[in-house]
C-alpha cells in the first residue's frame, strides 16, 4: 500500500496486505536491516483483522533507530497483537536517496483505494491513534422510538455510538409531516453538557397536530460532519371526545309507551359508550337502555310523539339524533263489544239483531257488525255483516248491519255481535232467536155442478 524504498533497489520500508482470508486481509510492515536483511512484523498470523470492500484506518508506529522496537499496528482504532519475524541487528537501510511509494510496494500494486496517508516525525499514543480514527467520521446516531405520545406533545428518543467518531458537540432530532423529512416542522438542539459522548438522549417536543403521523430522526454533529439516525414515526393521540349522534331512529307506538330503535354513532368518541337515552317530543319523557331497542314509558295515549336519541360516554353525551317518525300511543286492545238478546222486530223471513260497543280498546272501530248462522258454536256462519266504521261507543242503532234477511221461517238462528280495529277483534256473546212459525194450508174447494135442489137443500158436485 504504502512504502519508501532505495532508488538502488535495497528495500527501505513499507506497510502492505499480505494474506486473505474468508473476506479479511492480514496486515504486515517492514523495515530492511543491513546485518539481517528484511525484518518483518505483522498480525498474529491466526487473525485477519482487515475486512475486505470497506474502508479500514490503519496505523503504524516504529522507533527504527533503535533494533529492540516493536511496531504497533492498529486496525480501525483498534491495537493489534504482533508478531515478528527475525531480530533486527546492524543498521537499519537508509531510505533518505530514496523515493516514496503509494498503492504499489514491493512491486505489487494495490487492488483498492487509498484516501489518505500521513507521515508522522515522532511515535504516536494510542490516544493520538484514537483521536485520529475518531476524527473525520460521523457519529453513529440510533434513533429509537418516540414515547409519552400525547395528543400535542411526544418525546423522542436517540443514542450516540462513540466507537468511530470523536465527540460530538451538537445533539439533536429533526421532525416533520413529510415521510422522507424532505422537510421539516423543527430541528431540536441541544448543546448543554457537551461534548457528549457514547448514550443515550432525549427530547420532548410539543405543539403538534392532534391525530397527526409525524416522521423523525436523531442527529449528532462533531467536529468534522453530522451523524444520522432512521427515520421512526409516531402519531399523535385523539383526544376522547362525546361520541357521534345515533341514527335512524324509529318509533312503534304501545300502550302508554313507546319503543324507539335506532344505530349506534359512527364514532364512540374513543370512550366506551355508557348508555343512550330516547327522549319524547312533546314533554321530553325519557328512557335509557345500553343499546337499542329503548322503551319510553309514561307517555299518555292519543297524543302524538316523536323521539330523539343521545349518546354518553365519559366524555360527556352527544348531539341529539334526528327525530324519529310520529306515534300515537293507545291502548292496542280490540274493541269491547256486547250482543244483545233483544231482536226486533222478528219475522219469518227476517230479524234486527242488536249490539253494542263498550269500549274502544283505545281506537276506533273500523269495522262492526254480526255473524249469524244456524250453528249454537257460529262454527259455521250463514253470513257477517259489515257495517263499516263507528266512533266510540253505543249502540248499534241505526247501522245497516242490524238487519238480516233470506232467512227461514220457524228456524232458531244464533248470533253475536263484532267490532274491529286495528288491534284485533272483539265479539260478544252468542244469543238465538227463532223466526216466526210458517202460516197453515186452508183447501180450496172447486164447484163443479149441482143437482136435487130443494128449499132446504142441494146435491153438489165438487172436485178438491
Amino acid at each position: 500500500m504504502v512504502g519508501k524504498n532505495k532508488l538502488d533497489g535495497g528495500l527501505g520500508w513499507s506497510a502492505f496486505l499480505d494474506s486473505f482470508s474468508s473476506g479479511k486481509w492480514i496486515f504486515k510492515f517492514s523495515q530492511g536491516w543491513t546485518s539481517t536483511g528484511t525484518f518483518y512484523a505483522r498480525e498474529d498470523s491466526s487473525i485477519y483483522t482487515v475486512p475486505n470492500n470497506q474502508w479500514n484506518h490503519i496505523v503504524v508506529t516504529y522507533n527504527s533507530d533503535s533494533t529492540s522496537n516493536v511496531p504497533s499496528i492498529y486496525i480501525n482504532g483498534v491495537s493489534k497483537t504482533v508478531i515478528t519475524q527475525l531480530t533486527p541487528s546492524g543498521t537499519r537501510n537508509s531510505d533518505a536517496s530514496g523515493y516514496f511509494q503509494v498503492g504499489y510496494v514491493q512491486n505489487t500494486a494495490l487492488n483498492g483505494r487509498i484516501d489518505d496517508v500521513r507521515l508522522y516525525d515522532r511515535i504516536l499514543t494510542s490516544g493520538d491513534v484514537t483521536e485520529l480514527y475518531d476524527y473525520g467520521y460521523a457519529p453513529t446516531i440510533t434513533t429509537s422510538a418516540a414515547t409519552s405520545i400525547g395528543d400535542n406533545s411526544a418525546i423522542l428518543n436517540g443514542s450516540i455510538d462513540m466507537s468511530n467518531a470523536a465527540s460530538s458537540t451538537v445533539r439533536g432530532f429533526a421532525y416533520g409531516t413529510s415521510a422522507i423529512l424532505a422537510t421539516v416542522i423543527a430541528t431540536t438542539t441541544d448543546t448543554t453538557g457537551a461534548p457528549f459522548g457514547a448514550g443515550s438522549f432525549a427530547a420532548d417536543i410539543s405543539s403538534l397536530t392532534q391525530g397527526t403521523t409525524y416522521y423523525f430522526r436523531a442527529y449528532a454533529t462533531n467536529a468534522t460532519t453530522t451523524g444520522y439516525g432512521e427515520i421512526l414515526n409516531f402519531t399523535t393521540t385523539q383526544p376522547d371526545t362525546v361520541p357521534g349522534s345515533p341514527t335512524g331512529v324509529s318509533a312503534v307506538a304501545g300502550n302508554q309507551q313507546a319503543t324507539v330503535s335506532f344505530s349506534a354513532p359512527a364514532s364512540d368518541g374513543g370512550s366506551t359508550i355508557l348508555y343512550y337515552t330516547a327522549s319524547s317530543s312533546p314533554g321530553n319523557i325519557a328512557g335509557y337502555g345500553s343499546g337499542s331497542p329503548i322503551t319510553v314509558t309514561g307517555l299518555t295515549n292519543e297524543v302524538a310523539y316523536t323521539f330523539t336519541v343521545t349518546a354518553t360516554n365519559a366524555i360527556g353525551t352527544s348531539t341529539p339524533s334526528t327525530a324519529s317518525n310520529e306515534v300515537t300511543p293507545n291502548t292496542t286492545d280490540p274493541p269491547t263489544v256486547t250482543t244483545s238478546a233483544t231482536v226486533d222486530p222478528i219475522g219469518q223471513l227476517s230479524a234486527t239483531l242488536n249490539g253494542d260497543i263498550t269500549a274502544t280498546g283505545g281506537q276506533n272501530a273500523t269495522q262492526h257488525g254480526f255473524a249469524y248462522g244456524t250453528s249454537a258454536t257460529l262454527v259455521t256462519v250463514i253470513a257477517t255483516t259489515t257495517g263499516g266504521a263507528f266512533s266510540g261507543t253505543g249502540a248499534f242503532t241505526s247501522s245497516s248491519a242490524r238487519s238480516i234477511s233470506s232467512l227461514s221461517c220457524g228456524t232458531t238462528y244464533y248470533y253475536r255481535a263484532y267490532a274491529s280495529n286495528d288491534y284485533g277483534t272483539g265479539y260478544g256473546t252468542i244469543q238465538n232467536f227463532e223466526t216466526l212459525a210458517c202460516a197453515e194450508s186452508v183447501p180450496t174447494v172447486i164447484v163443479l155442478a149441482y143437482d136435487t135442489v130443494t128449499q132446504t137443500s142441494a146435491n153438489l158436485l165438487t172436485f178438491t
